[in-house]
């Protein structure tokens, strides 16, 4: 999760930073896919480059045409500022011209020439955008090339990724000497390093249109100094020179774009595509957009479709990881109209990062409230038995536990003289069963006690063995249960060679 987006694939990556293909979901089912460029981690606390991103959202933000890529929104998020665009279901030019190869020329050359004259219609947009008060940007693109133009599956062309754009209110002034843009797509002025205006990308287009017609690079080197150094001084044949299939018409449109002195070019971006259609109108050399869709969808059937399969795939995962109800999550324990309404982070697969991290410990829910001490006290969980002493005979028992003790009688048996409480409950219950336990060997006077007093049952708990006899109790013990009072006499205090009741730990509650 980037924030409340759904990172799916990336789609590219450049110097700058790498553009995602995201998903935004919503409630009943509602979805939108964006792409959002992220910039590289090395460069997010880089001033110059954020200020680059900032100034990129500023101007694309205010150009509002079919055949520009829209800017959404601009974000910041720890990992620091990012761009969310429109999604653009299709291909860049480049990748396009690539996939038509085996289809003959005339198609070729129908298509890409639509697709050149969309993109110029955005590119001018771009050129003619004025600020709030009326006053020109002066924007020029300094990029133009056959990656920055988007050809979506329908049919239309549009100019993409204002990133080194020059304009009058940018942040980040452009470094004297320093050349921003593609060697192999520049025009003389930015090589140059002397203001460039919007007939650069006049010529940065001539480039794009001379290659689409002739399928060869115009200006390639291996080194990048060496794509310059062709850019000021190489020879420019006419289109037709390479690609015997070009009219005249074009090889003029053409030639005229990429005139180096400024004065001699086509001198704004529309009108190079006014001159472009009509010259491909004449010859029949100009598709519609629904043409171009129809050849994208034949040509680049195989990408689209593991393209949409993977769209299809996480959109399918996030709805199951939303619906499917695990009961050891905290989620499922809630109630109430709220208790299956979950975040776009929830809704997403285990990929995602989600925003705030829940427990997922599950917690007991609390007893209820017990309207009686007896209640309470049955309803009290029970970390150990309780062992009571019966008040007939308690004299008999201590004084047998003492003489016990002095005799050095081991505490592995439990006493005979203690009994387990019944459940506090409404119905009597059947008494226990009784457990004999080896007789200590007492003196005949505590027999004698013993004999007269009356055998209470006893229920010995194998799991729990009892105490230490000589193991002091702990500082702080267990809340006592309520008992319920007794209309027996009260019990007799211990005398002083007795054990306390309270000290003994056989006789502890």
């Amino acid at each position: 999760m980037l924030d409340r987006y759904e990172l799916i694939a990336p789609l590219a990556r450049g110097g700058m930073g790498s553009v995602h293909l995201a998903r935004l979901p919503g409630a009943g089912g509602f979805q939108r896919l964006y792409a959002i460029k992220v910039m590289h981690p090395h460069l997010a606390e880089e001033t110059e480059f954020v200020d680059m991103l900032l100034d990129e959202a500023r101007i694309a933000a205010r150009i509002h045409h079919p055949n520009a890529v829209p800017i959404v929104d601009v974000c910041h998020s720890p990992r620091g500022f990012y761009l969310v665009m429109d999604y653009i279901d299709g291909v860049n030019l480049s990748r396009l011209l690539t996939a038509m190869e085996s289809l003959p020329w005339r198609e070729r050359a129908r298509v890409a020439l639509r697709v050149i004259v969309d993109a110029l219609a955005g590119l001018h947009a771009a050129h003619d955008l004025n600020d709030d008060e009326g006053t020109p940007l002066g924007i020029v693109h300094r990029d133009v090339s056959p990656q920055n133009i988007m050809v979506g599956a329908d049919g239309v062309g549009r100019i993409t990724d204002f990133g080194i754009a020059l304009a009058a209110s940018r942040i980040v002034a452009s470094r004297p000497g320093l050349i921003k843009g593609k060697p192999s797509y520049m025009s003389p002025e930015q090589v140059s390093a002397v203001p460039a205006d919007r007939r650069a990308d006049v010529f940065a287009m001539g480039i794009v249109l001379w290659e689409a017609l002739t399928q060869k690079r115009l200006f390639h080197a291996e080194m990048e100094v060496g794509a310059l150094m062709q850019v000021m001084a190489a020879e420019i044949k006419a289109p037709s020179a390479v690609a015997p299939e070009v009219p005249p018409a074009l090889d003029a449109v053409c030639l005229k774009a990429l005139q180096r002195p400024v004065g001699e070019r086509w001198q704004s971006a529309r009108e190079l595509a006014a001159a472009l259609e009509s010259a491909a109108a004449a010859e029949g050399l100009l598709a519609s957009s629904h043409e171009v869709a129809d050849v994208m969808r034949v040509a680049l059937k195989d990408e689209f479709a593991a393209r949409r399969a993977v769209i299809r795939d996480h959109a399918r995962g996030s709805v199951s990881a939303g619906r499917g109800r695990n009961p050891n999550s905290p989620d499922e324990l809630a109630t109430g109209p709220t208790a299956f309404v979950r975040t776009p982070a929830r809704m997403s697969d285990s990929r995602s990062i989600p925003a705030i991290e829940v427990s997922s410990q599950v917690r007991a829910a609390p007893p209820p409230a017990a309207s009686s001490p007896a209640a309470a006290a049955a309803a009290a969980p029970r970390s150990r038995p309780a062992w009571v002493v019966p008040v007939v005979g308690l004299s008999a028992a201590s004084l047998a536990l003492g003489l016990g003790l002095a005799l050095g009688r081991s505490p592995e048996a439990p006493s005979p003289n203690v009994v387990r409480p019944a459940a506090a409950t409404p119905a009597p219950t059947p008494a226990p069963a009784v457990i004999p336990a080896p007789a200590p060997v007492l003196a005949p006077p505590v027999a004698a006690a013993l004999v007269a007093a009356p055998a209470p049952s006893v229920v010995a708990d194998a799991s729990v063995a009892p105490p230490p006899a000589l193991a002091a109790p702990p500082a702080s013990r267990p809340a006592r249960r309520p008992e319920r009072p007794s209309a027996a006499r009260p019990t007799p205090a211990p005398s002083p060679t007795q054990p306390a009741i309270e000290q003994n730990p056989y006789l502890r509650r």
